[in-house]
């Protein structure tokens, strides 16, 4: 951890973490922003920066961004199923449908006891792009006749 060679102990970097998460929680974006990505310099390794981060390029549109955050904080905590489901959200927004269905299987996977809320949410988002595809096919079948 970078931040304690420059004198800042883990209580201040907790104590600037918990500042921007909660600007993130009440829609102060850029603030929160600022906060994070200045956090990243002293604490470049915690995931819990990069889903926060994903979390509000995502809700600013800006999906590539997004994905690469959820990217780093996979490689960070890779069993983590909440970032393996929120990454394959956004990359179905992408249009990017195979490499959602390998994160939702991955979230799927780690939860066999199906109690994980993330990975039950992985369930659900493979039936919705299952209809959905069911559906797009039925269509496009008809549009033929």
């Amino acid at each position: 951890m970078i931040g304690t060679n420059l004198g800042i102990d883990k209580k201040q970097i907790a104590a600037l973490f918990q500042t921007g998460y909660r600007a993130f929680e009440q829609g102060r974006y850029e603030e929160a922003t600022k906060i994070l990505t200045g956090l990243l310099i002293l604490d470049e390794k915690n995931p819990f920066i990069y889903e926060i981060l994903g979390s509000i390029y995502s809700r600013e549109g800006r999906l590539e961004v997004a994905v690469t955050c959820f990217d780093k904080a996979i490689d960070l905590l890779p069993a983590e199923t909440f970032y393996l489901v929120n990454r394959a959200e956004i990359l179905l927004k992408l249009g990017r449908v195979e490499d959602a269905a390998h994160d939702l299987k991955a979230a799927i996977q780690l939860d066999r006891e199906m109690k994980d809320p993330a990975a039950n949410r992985a369930r659900l988002l493979v039936l919705a792009v299952q209809d959905a595809v069911r559906t797009t096919a039925e269509k496009n079948s008809q549009n033929v006749h």
